[in-house]
């Protein structure tokens, strides 16, 4: 039987929530009558390495690993993948006709921001899909953006938003969009991500120690982290912080743990291929982001039965609530008394260990593969 031809295109395979989500469809549908092409803007991430020898890999430019190591040429090279780029991104004909000019039967643009691209180039008889991973409403993207998603939205097949909140908070922009829109949660493999939790690593903190997973970014809301964090410490709460990632803000962070002179609890990891053995290590997971989609890390830290103290953005709400979690706002106050909370009520933090252990079990993930499979067999309808 002749395999079904799937086009994802994503902007690089750095590590992150939806890179993750990305590998996670690649391994379930491996031995499936799917063919995975993935079309990069830049080959380059931690992630990379990952992908799937069963997937052909597409690429607009190559990432900073891939250039020369001589300092001339590697600028030369810089200089001529910017120009390229910016050709390639403001004229995405030359993309479809130098990079894809193969028919695919489904084509997927996994984040917002490349929808206005597929929509430019999409085929008349190839199904499209744009994935929506974030909250529009509460993005960063600037209101030009996030007005030409939407509307480039409604032109494409369907678009799946990752929570029902990112969804509804996309209808504040434009309630025409839901005319298309379906809501799939993202999937984690929940035996893998157990198997890789027992992995043994050095951990040497001797005190409460709560872990934070996610690029260093201002969205993740460290620098309030940063601040509660030296107050607790300033007022005696004796404890750790270790985060798991890196990103553009990473120099800013690093020069603020300098300044409040907490190098000695504040820890920063950088990129983990597998964090899980860090989380099962850690006392409390810590979500402390101004945005969010479908925060995987929640999901993952609840699969391994952590305490949590979550922000209530995008789905967040749609993974746990007060029963197994503190909830709060982005506020620096709410996040002191709960981090102290955690730090100084053992009782508090054992029964929230208790009920989240119990999600284990509950947890079905082939619900959302389901859905998935049903989605990438989809098939145009001609007018």
């Amino acid at each position: 039987m002749e395999k079904k031809k799937i086009l994802f295109f994503l902007h690089t395979m750095r590590g992150g929530g939806v890179e993750n989500v990305l590998l996670n469809i690649f391994n379930n549908f491996e031995k499936t009558n799917f063919q995975f092409t993935l079309l990069l803007i830049r080959k380059e991430g931690d992630f990379f390495s990952q992908i799937p020898k069963n997937v052909q890999i597409k690429y607009l430019a190559l990432g900073n690993e891939f250039l020369s190591n001589l300092k001339f040429i590697n600028i030369l090279q810089k200089i001529y993948r910017k120009v390229k780029l910016k050709i390639l991104l403001k004229n995405p004909y030359f993309i479809r006709k130098f990079f894809i000019s193969e028919f695919n039967d489904v084509e997927i643009a996994f984040l917002g921001d490349l929808i206005p691209i597929l929509d430019k180039i999409k085929r008349a008889d190839s199904f499209t899909i744009g994935w929506v991973h974030g909250d529009i409403y509460a993005s960063r993207s600037d209101l030009n953006m996030k007005k030409e998603i939407l509307s480039s939205s409604l032109n494409l097949d369907k678009v799946v938003y990752v929570s029902n909140k990112a969804l509804e908070n996309g209808i504040l922009w434009n309630p025409k969009i839901s005319s298309n829109a379906i809501v799939i949660y993202n999937p984690i493999d929940k035996e893998n991500i157990l198997s890789k939790s027992l992995k043994k690593i050095d951990f040497n903190y001797d005190e409460i120690t709560f872990i934070c997973v996610g690029r260093l970014s201002g969205i993740k809301g460290y620098d309030n982290v940063l601040k509660v964090h030296q107050r607790l410490i300033k007022d005696g709460f004796r404890h750790h912080v270790i985060i798991i990632g890196k990103g553009e803000d990473e120099s800013i962070v690093r020069s603020t743990i300098e300044k409040y002179k907490i190098k000695e609890t504040f820890h920063l990891l950088g990129h983990k291929q597998n964090p899980f053995p860090y989380l099962k290590a850690s006392d409390i997971y810590l979500l402390n982001s101004k945005s969010e989609g479908y925060p995987l890390a929640v999901k993952e830290a609840l699969l391994l039965g952590k305490p949590m103290i979550v922000t209530n953005v995008g789905g967040v709400t749609e993974i746990v609530d007060e029963s197994n979690a503190i909830i709060i706002d982005y506020d620096e106050n709410q996040l002191y008394n709960a981090m102290k909370k955690m730090i100084t009520d053992k009782e508090f933090r054992n029964k929230l260990q208790l009920v989240n252990q119990k999600h284990y079990k509950e947890y079905d993930q082939n619900i959302i593969y389901n859905s998935y499979k049903k989605l990438l067999n989809s098939q145009k309808v001609s007018n």
